[in-house]
């Protein structure tokens, strides 16, 4: 490998760079000194910064103490539209189809993880009350699914939705 140390010997005494044997590993030493110290870097470094912080922010919030359940859906919904709208009128330096890429990949990862669980409870948390759940791909059909698998009977299915619709329309004890 290649050792490190500085410039003009052993003792490096004055010296600041980092001493590199190998000819290729002063090439890449030089490239990245020299793309460090132009503006074109710094420009591309806060555009990744910026096209990560949706996801930097995701990550935050699954990293609190708390339950998160009830919000995984609405945060992986927000991050998949982020990144569509970024691939759709790309602003920075980051090319169209890596945009497009990266929005792929959060789908394909969100089609991972997703379990029916999520929509049901992003319906039911009261921070979302006011959302239009079911305009959603899939949340109504989630939503259902678990509501079959708790209640077996169809009786107790029609009571559920029905006290569903209640809470969503703000009636009886949800008044």
């Amino acid at each position: 490998g290649e050792e490190q140390g500085t410039v003009g010997g052993a003792s490096g005494e004055g010296e600041s760079e980092p001493r590199v044997k190998s000819a290729v590993g002063q090439k890449k030493y030089a490239e990245v000194k020299h793309l460090m110290s132009s503006k074109v870097f710094f420009n591309v470094t806060e555009s990744v910064v910026e096209f990560l912080r949706p996801l930097l922010r995701l990550l935050r919030h699954a990293d609190l103490r708390r339950s998160q359940f009830p919000f995984v859906w609405d945060k992986m919904a927000g991050l998949s539209a982020i990144y569509a709208s970024k691939a759709a009128n790309p602003e920075g330096l980051i090319p169209e189809n890596v945009l497009k890429e990266v929005n792929e990949i959060v789908d394909s990862r969100w089609e991972y993880l997703h379990c029916a669980a999520h929509s049901f409870a992003y319906c039911t948390n009261p921070k979302f009350h006011s959302d239009n759940h079911f305009a959603e791909d899939g949340v109504k059909k989630d939503f259902e699914e678990v509501v079959k698998d708790f209640y077996p009977k169809m009786q107790d299915q029609a009571d559920c939705l029905l006290e569903y619709s209640k809470y969503k329309q703000k009636r009886g004890e949800w008044a």
